[in-house]
Parts: C-alpha cells; structure tokens; sequence
C-alpha cells in the first residue's frame, strides 16, 4: 500500500477534516446531546479552518 502523502495540501486538508468529523462526530454523539448533523457540520468547518490556519503558518 503506498504512503499517504499529506505534503498536498487538498489531501492533508481532506484527512484532517476527515478526522475532526470521526471523533468530534463520536465526542457529539456519546458525551453530548447526540445531534449528529450539528456535530459533523461543526467538526468539518473546524478541520477546513485548522487546516487553512495550519498550512498559512507552516
């Protein structure tokens, strides 16, 4: 299997918020009120915006 590269921003980007969405997704839906919409909506704004921030300082 080749190696992920996330040195492309579109793929490091797509992860990321990939990512935020699996576990603020299982945060929102086991530790909270359960809305799962709210959370993924919330996680995916927040991994674009980690992400932008991140790739702009690095």
């Amino acid at each position: 299997m080749p190696e992920l590269n996330v040195q492309n921003p579109w793929i490091f980007t797509t992860v990321n918020t990939v990512a935020w969405v699996l576990v603020w997704g299982a945060i929102q839906l086991f530790l909270f009120d359960g809305g799962l919409f709210q959370a993924v909506l919330q996680a995916g704004l927040a991994g674009i915006a980690f992400s932008i921030l991140y790739l702009y300082l690095q």
